[in-house]
């Protein structure tokens, strides 16, 4: 019997800390960024801030299967063997 409760809440416990770790880098990263941003010096409210940033990470957060449109997959060479200028000048 390799593993025993003992060693498996130990384990856990090093990947609580471990989480709680990078929750804290994570956090501390958003908050240099929306500062550098200038949101200090937004006023608007709590459900409206949630609401840019779940819009902003939809914009970044795509699904592996998800189809790319036949514009994205040729704009600026992306999807092609071209670079973006030959792309351009394709006929």
């Amino acid at each position: 019997m390799g593993a025993t409760i003992t060693n498996i809440d130990a384990k856990i416990e090093k990947l609580r800390e471990k989480k709680r770790s990078l929750q804290k880098k994570v956090t501390e990263r958003v908050a240099r960024l929306a500062i550098e941003a200038g949101l200090m010096d937004v006023d608007v409210s709590d459900d409206e801030l949630r609401a840019g940033f779940k819009d902003l990470a939809a914009r970044f957060q795509k699904t592996p299967m998800e189809p790319v449109g036949e514009a994205d997959a040729t704009d600026h060479g992306v999807g092609t063997d071209q670079n973006p200028s030959e792309v351009a000048h394709a006929g």
